[in-house]
């Protein structure tokens, strides 16, 4: 609730401008009476002049269905006299209409006909047009019930609702008249028209019934009919124009008429600027034809934005790679980063193993002949867990190229030993000649003490 006031001092000019601590109370009486409500507010004074909102701090949960007074009072100081009364504009917050049921809320038109022109229940439902809203905003009229929308000095406006005739409809009115852009009829067979103009969808649209785009009638998911045209569908690829929908032969066919197939990309043979199938615009084109995959430009990218799994090999084959195969390592890219420890320990706990395919169904329907070398995924996970992937049917792959990695550091350690190693043994074979040296020394020693005692 708004409210505003004039501070004065005594002498009645205005006092000086700065925050000022007002603490408000209602009351239901002029003098004494009970405090039904108190809130203290830090407000801005501009030539004693200062606004306020009753209720921002400690909310007005007051029912305003009988006189209130408020006082007023200035930092600690007593309570400013007479109180206020309030008038009618508080009360509107609690606008009540004798003989409503339910004990809800209403406003009425201004000449009191008709009445609960907006109501509002105990439930919090909102009806506009009707005492007995059955949803959060019901709204209900005699004939057509309409919601206009209007922008000042826009020569188009919208109307939006039902039709007495119970179809919904969304009209474009423009200053020639007005235009259905949507009609939704209702019953068992309803459907949804768009009459005339163009339609997008920029997002998912799900039709549980017929789509019919220029028909009516549609019997089937969706059909698409062009009375002036063999297709109603047309398709161009590089060597022409194609259709999608032959009227005279029955069939569905890709790229152009005549096909034996049900569908059928006909094109160029894939040369890396044409083929059957393109994808994209611009730099981000796919060529597809026949058993190649090109990008027309640029890289090609498989699961750029998913963290599904790409399998090239399910069915049997190998993957041959006549450039370099490169992975993606770039330190800008990464994160905590550490070096392998234990690495020699782990290659050392690693059993290489040959082996055979075995005929797994769809999992494995092709496999591999002969006997093939590596490792098993399972003993592997045990050792360098980091190495295994394990796919959602449970299935468990090696990241063999990662290998090198742990292999690299192995061998680094295992030559940091070596290099212990050949320290003490040099420092050893120094002690060995210092002895040797010793030795020698006392044996001649020896030799001329026995030489003297002959």
């Amino acid at each position: 609730m708004s409210y505003q006031g004039l501070l004065t001092d005594a002498a009645g000019i205005p006092v000086a401008d700065g925050p000022v601590d007002l603490t408000f109370k209602l009351y239901d009486a002029a003098t004494d009476g009970t405090l039904l409500w108190e809130e203290t507010q830090e407000v801005d004074v501009a030539n004693g002049l200062f606004n306020v909102i009753l209720g921002s701090s400690n909310p007005l949960n007051l029912a305003f269905d009988k006189p209130y007074w408020l006082g007023s009072t200035i930092g600690t100081d007593t309570e400013l006299q007479p109180r206020t009364a309030l008038t009618s504009s508080p009360y509107s917050l609690n606008s009540q209409t004798a003989g409503n049921t339910g004990d809800g809320h209403s406003l009425d038109a201004v000449d009191g006909d008709p009445t609960d022109v907006v109501f509002v229940d105990n439930n919090g439902k909102v009806g506009i047009g009707t005492a007995n809203p059955q949803r959060t905003l019901h709204l209900k009229s005699v004939g057509d019930a309409i919601i206009k929308f209007e922008s000042d000095g826009a020569t188009t406006q919208w109307e939006v609702g039902t039709k007495a005739n119970g179809d919904f409809t969304i009209l474009e009115v423009r200053p020639t008249g007005g235009a259905f852009r949507v009609r939704i009829t209702p019953g068992a067979g309803g459907k949804m028209i768009f009459p005339i103009g163009d339609v997008k969808f920029s997002r998912d649209v799900e039709f549980s019934g017929n789509v019919g785009i220029g028909t009516a009638t549609p019997v089937a998911k969706l059909e698409v009919f062009a009375s002036n045209q063999t297709a109603a569908v047309v398709v161009t690829n590089v060597t022409g124009s194609g259709l999608v929908g032959n009227s005279s032969s029955g069939t569905a066919v890709f790229g152009g008429s005549g096909s034996s197939f049900g569908g059928h990309f006909i094109g160029a043979d894939n040369d890396g600027t044409k083929a059957a199938v393109k994808i994209g615009s611009g730099s981000q084109v796919m060529l597809l034809d026949g058993n190649e995959i090109d990008a027309m430009s640029g890289s090609l990218f498989l699961n750029n934005n998913s963290s599904g799994d790409v399998v090239l090999v399910r069915g049997g084959g190998n993957v041959i790679v006549s450039t370099t195969l490169v992975h993606s390592s770039d330190r800008r890219l990464k994160k905590n980063i550490t070096t392998l420890d234990h690495a020699l320990d782990k290659v050392l706990n690693l059993r290489g193993v040959s082996f055979e395919w075995k005929k797994e169904g769809a999992r494995n329907r092709n496999p591999q002949q002969g006997v093939q070398i590596g490792f098993v995924a399972q003993e592997v996970e045990t050792v360098v867990p980091e190495l295994v992937k394990t796919d959602s049917e449970g299935y468990k792959s090696v990241a063999y190229a990662n290998v090198t990695a742990l292999l690299v550091e192995a061998v680094k350690g295992q030559q940091k030993t070596i290099a212990e190693q050949n320290t003490q043994l040099k420092a050893q074979n120094a002690q060995l000649k210092e002895l040797r040296s010793r030795v020698n020394k006392l044996e001649s020693q020896f030799s001329q003490t026995a030489m003297l005692n002959k």
